[in-house]
């Protein structure tokens, strides 16, 4: 039995007494993970964790909302740089995020979040790779990106899910994935997208350091309790848990090209 933990972070300062162990301890449960890069260093990071270890997979992007505070132009360059390599499996994460900007700055941080996210998007269709979609308070922008993606061939995965039934209908729709987090442990609104959605198109993930799922929350999450999504899922969908564990690994295989 084996599992995926399609997005975590564990390159973060949270990992910095103990990220071997953590790392080790996943694989030796037969827990594989894509480690997600958010900026041009994190991005390098992620590289490097998955050079040394066989099962650990690097992602490499911009996260939407630092283009307030970072200089994205110099950073999505660095990054373009990264995609060919070999341990780079998908761009991201890359999207749209408008949570905690102020209402008269909106329109110019949506403006420059278009900007990375087509440019990285782009490169990610030329190098044959699947992008990681970070949305958070803007899912309506991302849908309407929809069919351009989509008569581009450019797909991937919605990472950690927070939008309605018919908002995963559109995205399975243009060929994305949906990824559900350790959230769907303690909050039942997505339950019924959990429910409805083919099983083929959902991919576990921890998003750790964050999101840690019952039965740890309080605790720092890691790649490992992506073992309590598996089992939500399951009972939500009244699946054996082995067969999410064995459907949600193939479908990573199959999207990232593992």
């Amino acid at each position: 039995m084996r599992l995926i933990d399609s997005h975590c972070h564990i390159q973060f300062p949270a990992y910095n007494d103990d990220r071997v162990d953590v790392i080790k301890r996943s694989l030796a449960e037969r827990v594989d993970m894509i480690v997600v890069g958010t900026d041009k260093a994190s991005s390098l990071s992620a590289i490097e964790y998955a050079s040394k270890y066989s099962g650990v997979y690097a992602s490499v992007g911009f996260h939407p909302s630092d283009v307030v505070e970072k200089n994205w132009r110099s950073e999505i360059l660095s990054i373009k740089e990264y995609i060919a390599n070999k341990r780079v499996i998908a761009v991201g994460e890359i999207g749209f995020d408008t949570h905690r900007i102020a209402p008269d700055q909106k329109d110019a941080v949506v403006r420059d979040q278009h900007i990375v996210f087509d440019f990285l998007a782009e490169e990610a269709r030329a190098n044959n790779k699947q992008i990681i979609v970070h949305i958070r308070d803007a899912m309506e922008i991302f849908i309407k990106q929809l069919p351009a993606l989509k008569k581009k061939g450019i797909t991937g995965v919605v990472h950690c899910f927070s939008g309605t039934l018919p908002d995963a209908q559109k995205i399975i729709r243009a060929g994305f994935c949906i990824g559900f987090t350790g959230m769907i442990t303690f909050n039942h609104s997505w339950d019924a997208v959990i429910a409805t959605v083919p099983l083929e198109k959902i991919l576990i993930e921890t998003d750790a350091p964050f999101l840690t799922p019952v039965p740890h929350r309080g605790k720092r999450n890691e790649p490992l309790f992506v073992q309590e999504v598996a089992r939500t899922i399951a009972s939500i969908r009244e699946t054996p848990y082995e067969r999410v564990c064995e459907i949600t690994y193939a479908n990573a295989q199959t999207l990232f090209s593992l």
